[in-house]
C-alpha cells in the first residue's frame, strides 16, 4: 500500500486525586467548601460565621479572617488558587460562642478565609485549618 502511512496515536491523560481534611473546630456557615474549586458565597458582607463548639464548657475562642485573591466573576481561579498568599484584615479575641458576626463589612468581589481556635483553661489549640494533597499520574 503505497503512500499510506501508518499512524499510532498515543494518549496520555493526566489523572488528579486527592485527599482533604479539616483540623480543629470545623465550619458550621459559611462552608469552606472543596478546597480547590469550590467559591462558597454569602448573602451579606457582614456574615454571622459559626463553628462547632467546644466540648470544654468555659471555652472561649479566638477569630481570624484572611483577604484572599480578588475574584471578579463565578469563574474560579487556577486550581490551587486557595494557596495564594493572603493577608489578616480581622481578628476578634475571647469570644464566648461559636459564632461571631462580622462587624466591618468585607469587601465585595474578593475571596475570604477562616479560622478559629480555643481557649480551654491552659490550653490554646491550634488554628483550625482545611488541609489536602493533591496526586497526579500518567496513563
Amino acid at each position: 500500500m503505497a503512500g499510506l502511512k501508518s499512524m499510532f496515536v498515543a494518549m496520555i491523560a493526566l489523572t488528579l486525586s486527592g485527599c482533604t481534611f479539616y483540623s480543629g473546630l470545623k465550619p458550621v456557615y459559611p462552608d469552606v467548601g472543596h478546597p480547590n474549586y469550590h467559591v462558597v458565597k454569602v448573602s451579606s458582607l457582614q456574615p454571622t460565621l459559626k463553628w462547632e463548639a467546644s466540648s470544654e464548657p468555659d471555652a472561649t475562642y479566638d477569630l481570624n479572617i484572611f483577604e484572599g485573591p480578588e475574584t471578579g466573576s463565578d469563574l474560579l481561579p487556577m486550581p490551587g488558587w486557595k494557596r495564594d498568599p493572603v493577608k489578616l484584615i480581622y481578628s476578634r479575641e475571647g469570644l464566648q460562642k461559636p459564632e461571631h458576626a462580622v462587624e466591618e463589612p468585607l469587601k465585595p468581589g474578593y475571596a475570604y478565609f477562616w479560622s478559629v481556635r480555643t481557649h480551654e483553661k491552659e490550653k490554646i489549640s491550634k488554628w483550625s485549618r482545611y488541609s489536602y494533597c493533591l496526586f497526579g499520574g500518567f496513563f
